[in-house]
């Protein structure tokens, strides 16, 4: 893309528009408009779009002459000098703007003067980065007065009328010369050039003289450098004053300039003049008064500088020192501020801005405090102007949050907003209530601001809870590894600091043990000895609570059987895992009394009259859903969520059920808590810790839509950090040392003849539904999902009218298969797709192979699960995604074969973790089967996008 500028169709405005590049040869030439519904363009594109839009005509009436003229032709043609000058001006500030931004983000500036004109790409436009002075010359001949004009770089003086010069705008002043851009000196109108674009002098008559001089010199006298030569001159001789000039340049670039000003004379730090001479108006004659220079004062000046800061720049000799460069207008104002005083204490200088706004360039001072009021941290926050003025700190809020370097303060002048306070300050603005200058935050959200900053690493109303060394619960019956037992006490901790955490650690590392010993801990810790004696037994043989039995007796209650501080702790698990569940608790800790909350509507409903009776209830998130108001009577100690990715989609029901649970302390465990989306992790700590993150409103505006377009952008080490704490996630890699190698490997299938022919026919009619228009969001996932099953099989979608019997995918897979068929070696197939997997079965019973098949069907899973993992002679075990997908432990199986490519690369690492986890003690070998030319390919890419983002956002991968 580039910018072009070009005349616009009144009074020798120019505007600015970006536009796509197409190129022949060297020609530029123009695809179409930059758009900002356009995607994949960054926010400082659409900054200038928004820009060069308000050089145009039409926006320049909205601006100056609706409230003058009712018709926009109308102004244009009968707007006054006055509002011709303001326009010019208001017009003259918006393309310098666009231009200081394209410079800023590499993109080309190209000039056109007429749109039938070619634009070369030979021809764009640089930035000179040097400022012309105007030389005003005024040399008496006979009566007359000969005026001349010429421009000087510093070094060079040469006159308008030997270069080819284009005026592109005049207040602030931007030329262009054989394609390189040159500002005029500050508060010089580019006007002055336009009777020497032509000829190199005027000749002024004796009569006119005195008019001329009053009318079209004296307003540029006193910024221009002036010669006189023939004419009666006043010399004068004064002691100059430093003169610091704050100066914005181009590409957003700023500067400190030291000048020498001499009464109402300013000679710049390159000036060669001995002296300067200007025209005063003294009643009806205009004076010409020469100001001599003293070089010796300005050395000491220069001098002083240099005291103050060594690393003021020096001229080509190295002998005076004249400015200072800086990358932005942010740094120069900090330099002015950080050295105010002693620029001040030598009473030698003044500083000015020769700058369209007015920035604030002396000191300040933040006031701080805080309080607490339960749970929520008050932190009061103002800024304290040099001459008193208080400005409460959320002012600077929004433009904080919005990445604005600049913001107006209510006394008018321009506040640079410091780098470091976007990270000093952003995660307070960001998680924080705002009321003025009190901002109140939860004691969860702690971690995003800076606690050495507000004193809360020894604040006394913030718990810190001490875990003792020897913390294992007594009736825990395993011993657990050394990374388990940190976990547990990481989740004890936790639980005492009374914040919700998810245990997020690598499938196979053990959550379900690390879990189990905190709510063993739990009971010990809190259940009175004696009445929890009692009721264990009662209890079957292992500690099991037999709903059928006469448990029971007709006297007793809920209250008889739990202290007063001990709650019943909640599981809520996938169907597939409660019987896990079950075993694991039965198995690690056999004193903990458990009701299945599970049956028939009537079972249930006997069990649900005395929930509080039991340490643990456990259950499906099904059955939770659908019971909702009967599990939500009582108020429970803990409550689990495994695998709770499950509940990641905030409309779904199983969400609006989980988020009405009452409990002291929420657990979520899973190993994938963040699979596509900063929505799902919302999700999730709405439920763990409600305060965290804020409404999801806010959420979306701070973290959603900024994280997704910029990855590197300061949210995501806020937000990182904000929910660092109540996350632990520990990989098999950092703490299975022993585990074995896993050997990765994508395996690229060839479509047959057949089958690519209906992949073209399906792909023909996705085309046509997009192009007609008509589509939905469910027609074009239907669509999507077609595709992704003819690259399967075509049988996959009815494809009644083919005999394809075997698919390029069908029959790469049974290459492999064959290749182990007979071997140690036992295959997990993964497949979403049950249809995939009946076909795979169809051809296995073809060939007489044994096999299991786990799907949503299936009834008997312990059943299935126990044949595949002891009968030698059973290899392969067919499983669906969403029944078998978590939850299972199956070492015994030493290859994974993943069918078709998942959006989500978290699930299939799940998948694979049936294999690859502790309890292996083989290497395990995944194969990948990708259909070639097919969406599967575009779906590995897509895996790769979702992980980038995940591994930014979370703490555990950082």
């Amino acid at each position: 893309m580039f910018l072009l500028i070009q005349p616009l169709k009144y009074w020798d405005l120019n505007g600015a528009t970006l536009y796509h590049a197409k190129q022949e040869g060297d020609m530029l030439l123009p695809n179409g408009k930059v758009n900002n519904d356009e995607e994949d363009i960054e926010d400082k594109v659409r900054f200038l779009i928004k820009a060069c839009e308000g050089t145009k005509e039409n926006m320049l009436y909205e601006s100056v002459g609706k409230g003058h003229f009712r018709k926009e032709e109308t102004f244009w043609n009968d707007a006054d000098n006055t509002l011709k000058s303001h326009t010019l001006r208001i017009g003259s500030v918006r393309l310098n703007d666009c231009i200081n931004r394209a410079i800023q983000i590499g993109i080309k500036v190209y000039y056109r003067k007429d749109r039938k004109d070619v634009i070369d790409t030979n021809r764009c436009l640089i930035d000179s980065n040097i400022v012309l002075t105007p030389i005003l010359s005024f040399e008496k001949v006979n009566d007359n007065i000969i005026y001349t004009l010429t421009l000087s770089d510093g070094e060079n003086e040469f006159a308008p009328c030997d270069s080819s010069i284009t005026i592109l705008t005049y207040t602030p002043a931007l030329i262009c010369i054989n394609n390189r851009m040159y500002k005029l000196q500050e508060g010089i109108n580019a006007k002055i050039l336009l009777p020497f674009l032509k000829k190199r002098s005027i000749d002024i008559p004796l009569r006119m003289q005195n008019e001329y001089m009053k009318k079209f010199i004296i307003k540029n006298a006193s910024k221009a450098n002036i010669r006189a030569t023939g004419l009666d001159v006043t010399d004068i001789c004064i002691s100059p004053k430093g003169v610091l000039s704050l100066n914005r340049i181009l590409g957003n670039k700023a500067s400190i300039e030291l000048s020498y000003r001499y009464d109402n004379i300013t000679f710049l730090h390159d000036d060669k003049r001995n002296a300067a001479v200007s025209l005063i108006e003294d009643g009806e004659v205009v004076r010409i008064i020469r100001t001599k220079r003293d070089f010796i004062a300005e050395k000491r000046l220069c001098n002083n500088m240099l005291r103050i800061d060594e690393n003021w720049q020096m001229t080509k000799d190295n002998a005076v020192a004249y400015h200072k460069i800086f990358p932005d207008m942010r740094a120069a104002v900090a330099w002015l501020s950080e050295h105010e005083n002693a620029i001040n204490d030598l009473e030698e200088y003044d500083i000015t801005q020769q700058t369209s706004t007015h920035y604030y360039i002396h000191g300040y001072e933040i006031k701080r405090s805080k309080t607490w009021l339960g749970d929520w941290l008050n932190i009061r926050i103002a800024l304290y102007l040099n001459d008193g003025t208080k400005v409460p700190f959320s002012y600077f809020k929004d433009a904080i949050l919005h990445g604005q370097d600049e913001i107006e303060l209510p006394n008018g002048e321009i506040f640079c907003i410091p780098e470091e306070w976007f990270s000093t300050y952003g995660g307070l603005f960001m998680m924080s209530s705002t009321n003025g200058e009190f901002m109140k935050l939860h004691k969860s959200q702690l971690n995003a601001i800076n606690h050495q900053l507000y004193n809360i690493e020894d604040d006394q109303n913030i718990i810190v809870p001490t875990i003792e060394d020897d913390n294992t619960p007594t009736g825990l019956r395993a011993n657990l590894r050394t990374y388990q037992e940190e976990g547990f006490k990481w989740l004890q901790k936790n639980m005492e600091a009374q914040t919700g955490c998810c245990l997020a650690d690598d499938m196979g590392l053990g959550k379900t043990i690390q879990t189990i010993a905190l709510l063993l801990k739990y009971k010990e810790t809190h259940k009175n000895a004696a009445k929890s004696q009692n009721n264990t037994q009662k209890a079957d043989a292992y500690g099991m609570v037999d709903m059928f039995s006469n448990f029971f007796d007709a006297n007793s209650t809920q209250e008889d059987n739990k202290t007063s501080d001990f709650k019943t702790s909640l599981i809520v698990c996938p169907s597939s895992l409660l019987f896990n569940w079950y075993n694991e608790l039965k198995r690690f800790a056999p004193n903990l009394t458990v009701c299945k909350y599970t049956g028939t509507i009537n079972e249930r409903k006997k069990k649900i009259e005395a929930l509080g009776m039991w340490d643990i209830v456990l259950t499906s998130y099904r059955t939770a859903t659908n019971d909702i108001d009967d599990l939500t009577t009582i108020s429970y100690g803990i409550t689990v969520f495994d695998e709770s990715q499950i509940f990641k989609n905030r409309s779904s029901q199983t969400y609006a059920a989980m988020l009405r649970i009452k409990s002291n302390h929420h657990i979520a465990l899973s190993g994938t808590p963040m699979e596509n989306s900063l929505p799902e992790l919302w999700s999730l700590m709405n439920i763990l810790n409600p305060h965290l993150l804020g409404d999801f409103k806010t959420f979306q505006r701070n973290f959603t839509t900024p994280i997704k377009d910029n990855l590197e952008d300061i949210r995501t080490k806020i937000l990182r950090d904000t929910i660092a704490p109540y996350f632990l996630r520990r990989t098999k890699e950092q703490v299975l040392t022993d585990l074995p190698e896993r050997q990765d490997e994508i395996i690229v299938c060839e479509m047959t003849e057949e089958q690519h022919h209906i992949y073209e026919q399906e792909m023909s009619k996705a085309r046509n539904l997009i192009a007609s228009g008509t589509s939905n969001e469910f027609s074009i996932l239907s669509a999507i999902g077609r595709l992704r099953q003819v690259a399967n099989h075509p049988h996959l979608i009815d494809c009644a009218e083919s005999d394809i019997n075997i698919s390029g995918k069908t029959s790469t897979i049974f290459e492999h298969l064959e290749a182990l068929r007979g071997t140690s070696h036992k295959v997990l197939l993964f497949s979403e797709y049950v249809s995939f997997l009946n076909l795979i079965a169809k051809e296995m019973q073809h060939r007489q192979w044994q096999y299991e098949m786990l799907t949503g069907d299936t009834q008997n899973r312990e059943k299935v699960i126990n044949h595949f993992s002891n009968d030698n002679d059973c290899q392969f075990f067919l499983v669906s995604l969403k029944a078998g997908g978590v939850g299972l432990n199956l070492t015994c199986a030493d290859y994974v074969f993943l069918l078709n490519p998942w959006w989500n690369k978290a699930a299939e690492e799940q998948a694979i973790s049936r294999a690859h986890r502790m309890g292996q003690h083989r290497s395990v070998f995944v194969y990948r089967f990708i259909t070639e030319s097919t969406l599967e390919e575009k779906i590995l890419e897509l895996q790769e996008h979702k992980q980038t983002m995940i591994e930014a956002v979370m703490p555990f991968l950082k």
